[in-house]
């Protein structure tokens, strides 16, 4: 009986802590509208994974905010967001600075102007934006050779972010881990890590 008793408390704790059934609920019905990690579960290990030992994580574009809650549940890291931050976004943000003790700070509003005023880098940044001037904004304020990004394969227009990273960097840029999961649609979800290596 008194087994019981204490796993009866456990099971109401585990319901009162932070979890990603409590994000998607907080996205009102759009959680599978952002595509990426909300239909890709495989793949939130490559997320935790990555956000491990780091203090300072940048994120460009909040999308559902899986990716921010899954850095946040992996580390003791602060997770700067940087988006236009619409009304679930604000909700969602609420709800992770107020769980994860005040370690989500957002930035909301054109990150374009936003990103050159931020006053630290990061030591992992996770370009989810489409635009290959996201990363380029990115890697130009927010990390340099000391950071780790995580980046995937999409993209808007011609050019995807990936395409821009490769074309650009060249040889001076390493790959370092790549997660290739299935989405709930059926169709492939393929996340990258990388750093920038100016001094070889």
């Amino acid at each position: 009986m008194i087994v019981f008793a204490q796993l009866s408390r456990v099971k109401e704790r585990y319901k009162s802590l932070p979890n990603l059934t409590h994000v998607e609920l907080l996205n009102k019905g759009t959680w599978h509208a952002h595509g990426g990690l909300p239909i890709c579960p495989e793949t939130h290990a490559f997320f935790l994974q990555a956000a491990q030992a780091k203090r300072n994580i940048c994120e460009i574009g909040m999308g559902s905010g899986a990716a921010a809650f899954l850095f946040l549940q992996s580390s003791t890291a602060t997770v700067y967001e940087f988006d236009l931050g619409a009304e679930v976004k604000h909700n969602v943000a609420t709800y992770l600075r107020d769980n994860f003790d005040g370690r989500f700070i957002p930035h909301w509003g054109d990150f374009r102007l936003e990103i050159p005023k931020f006053p630290k880098t990061c030591d992992l940044i996770y370009v989810d934006a489409l635009h290959p001037e996201d990363v380029k904004l990115a890697m130009q304020y927010l990390g340099g050779e000391s950071a780790q990004w995580i980046y995937h394969s999409g993209g808007a227009g011609d050019l995807s972010a990936r395409d821009y990273i490769l074309r650009t960097y060249g040889e001076h840029w390493e790959e370092t881990n790549t997660s290739n999961t299935s989405r709930a649609d059926g169709k492939r979800c393929v996340y990258y890590t990388g750093k920038l290596r100016l001094g070889n």
